[in-house]
């Protein structure tokens, strides 16, 4: 079974862009746009192996997603990368971080995201 990928943007673009650089390995991957769909497609199993989650979203943000995310005890240790546009510090302010989180700041530099998948995935991340 293919790791898989829980892709959480407002931005149609951003979700695309990430798609495109996920395409080229063996990941499965699911979208969503906003918070609060994101939290109800993790309310049950199965669970992505990996979150990528953007930090500025409307209605429910980032920060809330996460947080409810680390609130549940069947996703506390869930792997999350939290991606956004402004000051990583201003982020971790919002976002404590855990062993499980890594930051990678947009625009996304896929060398950067690429190392934070693999130190986050170890083993579950794709051969391919």
């Amino acid at each position: 079974m293919p790791t898989s990928v829980l892709l959480i943007d407002d931005n149609p673009g951003h979700l695309d862009l990430i798609e495109g650089f996920l395409s080229t390995k063996d990941f499965a991957i699911r979208r969503e746009t906003d918070g609060q769909a994101a939290l109800k497609s993790l309310g049950k199993p199965p669970y992505p192996d990996l979150v990528m989650l953007d930090y500025m979203m409307p209605m429910t943000p980032g920060a809330t997603v996460y947080e409810r995310i680390r609130q549940n005890p069947d996703l506390k240790e869930l792997p999350v990368i939290v991606l956004s546009a402004i000051n990583q510090s201003t982020v971790k302010e919002k976002i404590p971080p855990c062993a499980a989180t890594q930051f990678v700041t947009k625009p996304v530099d896929f060398r950067i995201l690429d190392a934070a998948m693999r130190s986050l995935l170890g083993g579950k991340y794709p051969q391919k």
